[in-house]
């Protein structure tokens, strides 16, 4: 692998002469290498993932430069690998690229406390090198129109980075044909006079646009972009609402008054504006409201046994007319990779009725919705009225197939994707026990067992995997459960590890991201039963499973927007032949905290 590297590297450099920097880094997100080898060398390194990493840069890096000492290696430190390892330091050819990708951009990151991890590893990152890049993210990747009140944050973080020695500095927004994400005009006026005068006077910059670009109008445009703002600024010039670059938009700072306000004001902006052109810079910059409330719209609710959208039929002509505003502006993707088209095509696939079955007993109730992957999306306690289970975003790609508890069939425990299936109600006993098939295309079906107990807010699930195909597959079966993070500083996970040991292990951690996950297999695994307590809800998750049926358990937690856990169990992976069967078990019971 090392050679090969290198050899295209080389390469690269022999096509791309007046190149000077030549990119070696780590795929996008996570999976990071699991190999006895990787893992001796994060030992080595004080754990972190960048340690590989790194040591293999170097080789490269010192290959390249006995041929072409003036070239320079690249490489992120990113996602997994933002720590900087205990030992290995970069060499003189070796440009570290640190990407904030977890922080908060609402705030300083100096002054937002979800964002002291990662002063943590540039602070560390710029003990161990004196060339240190940053890749900087200004935009909301997953909602390009979202509001993105990210002004303070930038005019404080570009003085913060060459406070800490930072020597090169790249601005990451929406890069898709036709651009167009939220107050992107504004924003690229903005930086490219930040990083030409890191000390520029950045509320008289935005005048300036302002007065240049909506003339008349922009009085009220300003008005908006202030309040706007406010809904971040930390008190008292503000409410103090945190966001991230994956924030959907149901995030607090996108509450209904502020839409309302915020539509005042660019109704106010249209009305002033003085001429054709500036009427449609005003109606492009109200995309982003429009587009939060066609979200809001979609949010999906259980009524009258059906599962769908309060309004749906003016919800499909609202998303029609959307669209057309929106290509006529030349925007070509909404969200980070995905074409309108796939918006539309996703549109008309998933926003529909669909049918709801309700289980209960005295204590809970439990709504199923069969063609959702088999998905419970409530449970709720009766006594109380809460769901202890997680309520997704309707900005979700996947929604409304998304969040509550659910079951999976993948080729291996690090499969991008389950099989495919298609699920529906195959039979049901009462208002306490329901059976649901799935059916993959690829030979494989599933029952899945859901039972309520008679008298207690326990729920009872059962999956039997068989192989009705004509070839052997490699199958695993995962049980996912997911839980709302109303006071995401006090969950924590709690059991006997098989090993005898006990856990509890608090998710959000000072100086961490707040955001990770945990595997848990071996003498590691919990020993039969685990739990998460301090959710916020008052409620307490218990999770039982067989121990023989299960291989590994994991959780996985954000306390960013949309703060929620899931905890989810693995079975055993097997080479699965035709007519063999797999099953796992899992019981969901409910507890109230002391």
């Amino acid at each position: 692998m090392l050679r090969l590297t290198i050899e295209t590297v080389l390469g690269w450099i022999d096509q791309h002469p007046e190149a000077s920097i030549y990119s070696v880094s780590q795929n996008d997100s996570e999976g990071w290498c699991e190999c006895d080898n990787c893992r001796k060398v994060e030992e080595e390194e004080g754990g972190a993932h960048s340690g590989p990493i790194l040591r293999f840069v170097n080789a490269v890096a010192a290959e390249v430069s006995k041929k072409h000492p003036e070239k320079l290696i690249d490489t992120l430190a990113y996602w997994y690998s933002e720590a900087p390892p205990l030992k290995a330091r970069p060499l003189p050819n070796v440009r570290i690229r640190l990407c904030p990708i977890g922080v908060c951009e609402a705030h300083a990151y100096e002054k937002c406390p979800n964002d002291a991890y990662f002063l943590k590893n540039l602070r560390d990152w710029s003990r161990i090198t004196n060339q240190l890049y940053i890749w900087h993210y200004n935009t909301n990747f997953a909602h390009y129109l979202l509001p993105f009140p990210d002004f303070d944050e930038l005019a404080a973080d570009i003085i913060m980075y060459q406070k800490h020695g930072v020597v090169g500095l790249f601005l990451e927004g929406d890069s898709a044909e036709g651009g167009g994400a939220e107050n992107s005009e504004l924003r690229s006026f903005v930086m490219a006079r930040l990083l030409w005068n890191a000390n520029v006077d950045v509320n008289a910059t935005i005048n300036e646009f302002m007065n240049a670009y909506y003339g008349k109008a922009a009085k009220a445009m300003r008005a908006y972009f202030d309040l706007l703002h406010r809904q971040v600024r930390p008190a008292p010039q503000g409410r103090g609402h945190h966001m991230w670059i994956y924030t959907h938009p149901g995030a607090s700072y996108l509450s209904e008054d502020f839409l309302a306000q915020a539509m005042k004001f660019f109704r106010e902006a249209q009305a002033a504006a003085g001429d054709e052109a500036t009427r449609a810079r005003v109606r492009k910059a109200r995309l982003s409201i429009d587009y939060v409330n066609l979200v809001h719209a979609r949010a999906f609710a259980v009524r009258d046994g059906t599962y769908a959208p309060a309004n749906l039929d003016q919800l499909k002509g609202d998303f029609q007319s959307f669209m057309k505003d929106v290509r006529s502006f030349g925007i070509t993707e909404l969200h980070e990779g995905r074409k309108l088209a796939e918006d539309e095509e996703q549109f008309a696939k998933v926003v529909k009725p669909y049918g709801v079955v309700t289980m209960e007993n005295p204590e809970v109730r439990v709504d199923v919705v069969p063609e959702l992957s088999g998905r419970v999306i409530h449970m709720i306690d009766k006594a109380t009225g809460r769901d202890v289970l997680r309520h997704p975003d309707a900005g979700e790609w996947s929604y409304p197939d998304a969040g509550g508890l659910s079951v999976a069939v993948y080729s291996d425990y690090f499969a991008a994707g389950s099989y495919k299936a298609d699920w529906a109600l195959a039979s049901q006993s009462g208002t306490r026990e329901l059976v649901l098939a799935g059916a993959c295309p690829n030979g494989l079906k599933v029952w899945y067992r859901i039972q309520l107990q008679a008298d207690g807010p326990a729920l009872r699930t059962e999956t039997h995997l068989e192989n009705a195909g004509a070839a052997a597959l490699d199958v695993v079966i995962q049980s996912r459960c997911e839980a709302d993070l109303r006071t995401p500083d006090l969950a924590a996970v709690v059991f006997r590890s098989g090993a005898g040991r006990p856990i509890d292990k608090k998710l959000i951690q000072p100086e961490q991201a707040p955001t990770g996950s945990a595997t848990y297999d071996g003498p590691a695994r919990p020993d039969g039963e685990w739990k998460l307590v301090g959710a916020g809800s008052g409620l307490v998750l218990v999770n039982r499973f067989l121990v023989d049926e299960v291989s590994r358990s994991f959780v996985e937690w954000t306390g960013k927007t949309g703060s929620s856990v899931a905890m989810g169990l693995w079975s055993a992976r097997r080479s699965l032949a035709p007519g063999g069967v797999l099953t796992l078990e899992a019981s969901y019971e409910i507890k109230r905290e002391r």
